[in-house]
């Protein structure tokens, strides 16, 4: 357990002080696979849970610490890691923690041993401290005992409104189910089902998705599930349940032209295929030529033939060459404040200043995604984030700009209420 705790203080650091991605870090640091089983999953369990609690672990910190400001990034992740084990995980043993938290002291941060002993003791000792409810400030107390900051809590009320806001952000605090897309061109949900339930796992059968799983038990990382045989012979994908709805609501049928402008790494242009039938014809586009190979890959594994991906850039006006199109997906790129149970790290930064940096790329591929829709046609815009202006405000202004005979037919986020799923936005529209 302490190579695993070790291995969640540095990779929080790479996340918190190198900007690194902590899904790309925690992908990075299982590769080298000098963690095993159980450990693996408790690495994964101390990246996710500290950073989902990291404004209230801090505050905690800073509760204790003479001058806060002072207590550098090792020790502060030292403390990070080994308070929230004390709060959230019962199956730890205090002394573990804090026998562990010495040990990392001293390989990390030498001379602060005695400071991190402290402050976890006093953590321990002083629990009327330590709980936010104490604090006169109600909506403080909420954004604290959820790690909310203000302007994220803004943007989830508006969304979903205040009441229903504060309940989705309560459930986003925390790990997300696995949830599979069955490829049920392959196999059908039941017996997919009953091979998992045969590897070791536990399956629950989604409700608001035809092709949806939920699996838990039997080393249940997306890793360990992507061991399976049943995902080698490409019976399915992991995919959030709402990634699916996007997918299925842009309503593609078999032997339809259809566009996917920002398709990687695939997750959804894959759906595509299979509720065509793997009939008709599907570009995947994107700028990078490894995230291409993404999408083929991901193409052969579940048996596609009909994905052509393309390297070309949605926001040029090149990517006006590929003709005409009876539905197009436009997955575009966002701030991701819709994914911050699987990202968050995101959550902590300022939000306008994420948002601002891509509303021009938004606008210029929502603008060209209506230049190449056929008339009649479906285009569904869509994001992972509840910013409105990259959302709602951003397609009432692109439509009244492009000049394009369309009608918006619906705007909505996906409920994480609901079987628990991921927050995206989307907007269907029709070209007259």
């Amino acid at each position: 357990m302490q190579d695993a705790r070790l291995s969640a203080v540095k990779t929080l650091l790479n996340i918190n002080q190198k900007g690194a991605y902590s899904n790309l870090e925690i992908r990075r640091m299982l590769s080298r696979r000098f963690l095993k089983g159980a450990d693996q999953a408790f690495f994964v369990t101390l990246v996710y849970g500290t950073l989902q609690n990291q404004m209230r672990l801090d505050w905690i910190i800073d509760s204790f610490a003479k001058n806060p400001r002072r207590v550098n990034a090792r020790t502060r992740e030292i403390l990070r890691v080994s308070i929230y084990q004390l709060l959230f995980l019962d199956r730890v043993p205090d002394y573990a923690v804090l026998d562990c938290a010495g040990r990392m002291a001293a390989a990390l941060t030498p001379g602060t041993k005695g400071f991190i002993n402290a402050v976890l003791r006093n953590v321990l000792r002083h629990p009327e401290i330590i709980d936010p409810a104490r604090l006169a400030d109600k909506d403080e107390a909420f954004r604290l005992t959820y790690s909310v900051p203000k302007d994220v809590q803004s943007l989830y009320e508006h969304a979903y409104g205040k009441q229903k806001g504060r309940r989705v952000l309560e459930k986003v605090n925390a790990a997300p189910p696995l949830s599979l897309r069955v490829n049920l061109l392959k196999t059908s949900k039941e017996d997919l089902a009953s091979k998992l339930e045969g590897d070791g796992f536990s399956v629950k059968m989604g409700t608001v998705c035809d092709a949806a799983l939920f699996v838990s038990g039997g080393g249940s990382t997306e890793g360990g599930i992507e061991e399976t045989t049943g995902f080698k012979q490409g019976l399915f994908t992991v995919q959030d349940e709402g990634a699916m709805i996007v997918s299925e609501a842009i309503g593609a049928k078999p032997g339809e032209r259809v566009l996917d402008m920002c398709a990687a790494p695939g997750g959804k242009t894959t759906h595509l295929a299979e509720r065509m039938e793997n009939t008709g014809e599907i570009i995947a586009c994107d700028i990078h030529d490894s995230r291409l190979s993404l999408i083929d890959s991901a193409a052969k594994r579940l048996g596609h033939s009909i994905i052509h991906t393309k390297k070309c850039d949605g926001t040029s006006s090149d990517v006006l060459k590929l003709g005409q199109f009876d539905r197009i997906l436009i997955d575009a790129p966002c701030s991701g404040f819709g994914v911050i149970r699987r990202k968050p790290e995101i959550k902590y930064q300022k939000v306008d200043e994420r948002a601002s940096a891509l509303i021009d790329i938004q606008m210029r591929l929502l603008k060209n995604g209506l230049a190449l829709l056929n008339r009649g046609g479906t285009l569904v815009y869509a994001t992972c984030t509840v910013h409105p202006e990259e959302n709602e405000n951003l397609v009432r202004k692109t439509l009244n700009a492009a000049g394009e005979a369309a009608t918006i037919c619906d705007m909505t986020y996906t409920d994480p209420l609901i079987e628990d799923m991921d927050c995206f936005f989307i907007s269907r529209i029709q070209k007259g």
